[in-house]
């Protein structure tokens, strides 16, 4: 139930700051593979379905803005992921791939 909660909460704020994504769609796929699939489903099948799926989250959610998703990685829930990408660079190029899957 919490992370459920905790999933709503962070889905919530991604449409905060909307702002247009000037990233790299493929680099942001790279680093969705490599710090997100941890705990997320990508669109190709791969990943761990713990949070929610990277195809719902860029349907319920877009367009999506970087200051968002930073806000979003900085939360506890995301360590793991937050260890792999530079903050707020990475944001960009992740925006960028999300936002593309629409």
């Amino acid at each position: 139930m919490t992370r459920a909660l905790l999933a709503a909460g962070a889905l919530c704020l991604m449409t905060v700051g909307v702002q247009a994504a000037d990233g790299d769609p493929a680099v942001g796929e790279e680093l969705a593979q490599r710090a997100c699939a941890m705990c997320h489903k990508l669109p190709d099948g791969s990943g761990v379905a713990v949070g929610p799926a990277f195809a719902g989250i860029a349907a319920n959610q877009a367009p999506l803005g970087a200051e968002a998703l930073v806000e979003v990685l900085n939360q506890p829930q995301h360590a793991p992921a937050k260890a792999q990408v530079t903050l707020p660079g990475d944001a960009h190029d992740l925006v960028a791939y999300l936002n593309g899957l629409n």
